[in-house]
């Protein structure tokens, strides 16, 4: 087989291919795995990334709200550094 850059370097040179050569050689089996690897890690990629903003955007909001609390005295500074300091929950592994 001569590859789908040669052929499509011989129909740009006026060379006739057939269009089942050119199909041939788009669905052969490694770029059908690349097309699925690109499939499946593009969009597990960006959900990890999705998902890592939010837990950050929520820890933000929890620490300020904590912050808020100790500054009208609704709990004691004391109280809110063992609220902060607590440890996170060990991830499990079900979903978000």
């Amino acid at each position: 087989m001569v590859g789908l850059t040669g052929m499509l370097a011989q129909v740009g040179a006026g060379g006739s291919t057939t269009f089942d050569a050119v199909m041939r050689e788009l669905v052969s089996f490694p770029t059908v795995m690349f097309v699925l690897a690109a499939v499946i890690a593009v969009p597990a990629i960006l959900i990890g990334c999705i998902k890592e903003w939010l837990i950050a955007r929520e820890r933000e909001r929890s620490r300020r709200e904590i912050a808020a609390y100790v500054a009208e005295g609704t709990i004691d500074p004391d109280r809110a550094v063992a609220l902060l300091s607590a440890p996170k929950r060990p991830k499990s592994g079900a979903g978000i």
